[in-house]
């Protein structure tokens, strides 16, 4: 308000924000007559368009932009003929503080605005790996073999069970290794990368493999191809299997 104060024909002038707040020094009497009469305004009402009492020597100029109320600026006038010669040095401080206001309340919002997008990426980004940890906890303790390779044969996940399976120490163990080295016959793992190509899965394929201590194992495996992704589960029917062969021989 300095500013407007020291022009020629300008007795008081004082902002007043939108809750009536004033930002400088103490109103005068007259200007305490108008906060009190805007504070009683309901506040559905629109305050585009108050109308709020003057006399010859009292200006209320609302700071008003299209869409946003910001409150008000009050000038009491000592000489019409000064003040008019500055009424156009006025107006446009008048809407460049409007401007300024406006300016501020964009960057606030925008602020706001990033603040809640970086709380919903952390709460989302919590949220998948509690879910992650909880199926990871899942996977690594299931009685099945879990895993995934590439499409030219390379491990990308096994849990525990996968590794017991081949008598490896680790998964660690495993993905170290190819997945031809564990197949007794590579030439079937062939056909079923050939199966998962044409329809992109396959289901309850028997394959003999190959255990890391060189014992062999019969198994049954399911697997799905996505994005060049096989990935599936497996089971070892070694000893279910050699039941079943017992129980031929002594029916023979």
């Amino acid at each position: 308000t300095q500013a407007l104060n020291s022009i020629p024909g300008i007795e008081e002038c004082i902002f007043c924000s939108r809750n009536c707040e004033v930002a400088s020094k103490t109103p005068s009497p007259e200007i305490k007559t108008i906060l009190e009469y805007i504070k009683n305004i309901p506040d559905d009402q629109d305050h585009f368009s108050i109308s709020i009492p003057k006399n010859d020597k009292r200006i209320v100029i609302p700071l008003l932009t299209a869409e946003r109320s910001y409150g008000y600026v009050f000038i009491s006038i000592e000489n019409f003929g000064y003040f008019e010669n500055y009424r156009p040095a006025i107006n446009n401080f008048i809407n460049m503080v409007t401007m300024d206001l406006e300016n501020l309340w964009q960057k606030t919002q925008l602020i706001k605005h990033q603040y809640h997008l970086k709380e919903m990426v952390e709460k989302r980004t919590a949220d998948l790996q509690l879910s992650e940890k909880k199926y990871r906890g899942l996977v690594d303790n299931a009685i099945v073999g879990v895993y995934s390779t590439t499409l030219k044969g390379e491990f990308l996940f096994v849990n525990n069970a996968f590794a017991h399976i081949l008598e490896a120490d680790s998964p660690a163990q495993i993905i170290s290794s190819s997945v031809v080295s564990f197949c007794k016959h590579p030439e079937d793992r062939a056909k079923i990368v050939q199966q998962l190509q044409k329809t992109g899965i396959v289901q309850d394929v028997e394959l003999e493999m190959v255990t890391k201590t060189s014992k062999p194992v019969t198994v049954i495996l399911s697997a799905r191809l996505e994005n060049n992704i096989i990935s599936g589960m497996m089971i070892d029917i070694t000893e279910r299997k050699k039941a079943v062969e017992e129980v031929k021989w002594a029916n023979r």
